[in-house]
């Protein structure tokens, strides 16, 4: 899917591990996790975890994929 190709290729540019889980809710609507593992202790890990996160989720709202919970993170429009 152009979602899952589009969070690997972020993930890899940013060096982050990136398990995605995807969801059938109906027969028209999938929802994805994506979850970022990194040392949260280290500065340089926080922020491409930051940046990486950022861009996924401007990425995916540019290809028209929603979000439905709001992380406090996603002020950054």
């Amino acid at each position: 899917a152009i979602i899952t190709s589009m969070m690997e290729q972020v993930c890899y540019e940013y060096k982050m591990e990136s398990p995605i889980s995807v969801t059938m809710l109906n027969e028209r609507t999938m929802e994805f996790v994506l979850s970022l593992s990194y040392d949260r202790l280290n500065p340089t890990e926080e922020e491409a975890a930051l940046k990486c996160y950022e861009n996924i989720m401007l990425k995916a709202e540019a290809l028209g994929f929603t979000q439905y919970r709001m992380s406090t993170l996603s002020n950054f429009s």
